[in-house]
């Protein structure tokens, strides 16, 4: 997918420490919520996993990238 191209992974990070690595999730939200990649580094991500089976429950899918995000303990992506 093209949004892949445009994210910063940790090895670009290492090469140039002027820029700051982006993190992805991915999050099903069909008839149940489901995290397909956890909040991580970008350069395993596959965007193709994403699938339209079943319903959309969307509410349940920001809840739970939201609720990952401040829980991460990895990386701090909060002030």
């Amino acid at each position: 997918m093209q949004i892949n191209t445009q994210l910063i992974t940790a090895s670009q990070v290492t090469t140039n420490p002027n820029v700051k690595l982006d993190l992805v999730t991915i999050i099903d939200f069909n008839d149940a919520t489901s995290i397909i990649y956890p909040l991580s580094d970008p350069s395993n991500t596959d965007f193709n996993a994403i699938d339209s089976n079943g319903s959309i429950y969307i509410t349940s899918g920001i809840a739970t990238a939201i609720d990952k995000i401040i829980a991460d303990t990895k990386y701090k992506t909060y002030s």
